[in-house]
């Protein structure tokens, strides 16, 4: 080791040890970061050690608490006036920090240079077509969409991220193979870890970016999207988990529909799952030409089926869920079915009804809206602010109205108080 270099050790020991110099230090660190040199001013309100230190090296009288202006190039000049006047600043910083000093600018181009490494030894290492082509157009800047997560992932974990992509090729695999299947299997076969598509765990979202890619269509904004995106992909949404109980439906595809028509036979309600449409290709009423009748509480469901032997009945129990979604999809695929709905007078049950008109406005025809029947349902409750304030979302003008009438009187009705009127209407409406 020559003489210079001990003395540039000797300096970053100084440094160290001395009391006062961390802060003044870690400034000096990001003004050379900054400006590509030991330049600009530090602003800083002085401590006693911070003082002391100056005071010896600058030939100064600052006391503790004292508002200063320091020049680093006054600071670096100062040591040239001491024995370390031979030793190389710079380097000196470089040994007392313990890493190089590299500028802001050089540091982006290292950043920059090491994530077009990593992705081309990744892109190089993914053994999967569709997988290779999606990451490879975020790479290249052609895929905006899931490209800021992808990079988010790639800064907080750049290994794990790897991980995540040779999984998504596994999965992607299994899906070209035809596998129809839930996310949970998808993922115990794939990863090993059953929760390792979760909805809330990275390799979904992954998942959901490739899959509307490869699908062509944009990343899914609600539930009812995101279950179609995972259907078209072979993965079936809620499977055995999710149910809908119908009645006087006829079920067609390339086996006949024996099992619905038995159903119907013995005037009682069948309850659907996702795995009785698998291969239904078409869904009617039991009399051809009838309008089929969809309600949003069990309790009316089984007494309109009680009451009216003929009629074709849905249930949906509520809020929609994807499997509601596709059974109303095959069944209004014929441009002549109509489909006639009725629910509870509520901001949530109006916002269900209107969810409903607004996929088939020119099929669906609502009952059971109208103010008079609305009035004679009223709960003794009262709806709170947060819950009216839904009602804006209203697209229906005959929602929309009613609506109206429910933000003054801040009520809600049910269709339970009203059941036998609903009958009559729905019966003058065949």
């Amino acid at each position: 080791m020559n003489p210079k270099q001990i003395l540039e050790e000797q300096l970053a020991e100084y440094l160290k040890k001395t009391p006062g110099t961390g802060r003044i230090m870690k400034q000096i660190q990001e003004k050379y970061r900054s400006f590509g040199r030991f330049s600009g001013v530090i602003p800083m309100v002085l401590t006693k050690e911070e003082g002391e230190f100056l005071n010896g090296i600058l030939k100064k009288h600052y006391r503790q608490g004292d508002l200063v202006k320091l020049s680093v190039k006054s600071v670096v000049k100062a040591f040239q006036q001491t024995r370390f006047a031979e030793a190389d600043f710079m380097t000196a910083c470089e040994l007392y920090f313990e890493e190089p000093l590299i500028t802001k600018k050089e540091k982006r181009i290292d950043a920059m240079e090491q994530r077009q490494l990593f992705f081309a030894e990744l892109l190089e290492e993914c053994p999967r077509g569709k997988v290779r082509e999606w990451l490879s157009k975020i790479v290249q800047g052609e895929l905006q969409a899931g490209s800021d997560y992808v990079a988010g992932l790639y800064r907080k974990n750049p290994e794990l991220f790897k991980g995540y992509i040779h999984q998504l090729a596994d999965i992607h695999l299994l899906l070209e193979g035809g596998l129809k299947t839930s996310l949970p299997i998808l993922a115990a076969e794939a990863t090993k870890d059953p929760h390792a598509l979760d909805k809330d765990r990275e390799l979904y979202r992954l998942l959901v970016s490739l899959l509307s890619w490869e699908q062509e269509i944009p990343q899914p904004n609600n539930q009812f999207r995101m279950q179609t995106l995972l259907y078209g992909a072979g993965i079936q949404p809620d499977i055995g988990t999710r149910t809908i109980m119908t009645y006087g439906l006829v079920g067609i595809g390339p086996e006949g529909s024996r099992g619905w028509e038995n159903f119907r036979e013995n005037l009682e309600p069948l309850t659907l799952s996702l795995k009785n449409l698998e291969r239904v290709t078409e869904i009617r009423p039991y009399r051809e030409g009838n309008p089929v009748i969809a309600v949003e509480n069990p309790a009316v469901f089984m007494y309109l089926i009680q009451m009216e032997k003929e009629l074709t009945v849905i249930c949906t129990s509520g809020q929609l869920h994807w499997l509601d979604h596709r059974v109303i999809e095959i069944l209004l695929q014929n441009p002549r079915q109509v489909l006639i709905y009725s629910g509870d007078i509520d901001p949530e049950g109006l916002l269900i009804a209107d969810k409903i008109w607004a996929g088939y406005p020119d099929q669906v025809k609502l009952v059971g809206y109208e103010k008079e029947v609305y009035h004679r349902s009223l709960a003794d409750r009262t709806i709170g602010p947060k819950r009216l304030r839904q009602l804006e979302k209203l697209r229906n003008p005959i929602l929309q109205e009613l609506a109206r009438e429910i933000q003054a009187i801040k009520k809600p009705g049910y269709q339970e108080y009203v059941i036998e009127a609903l009958r009559r209407q729905i019966g003058n409406m065949r």
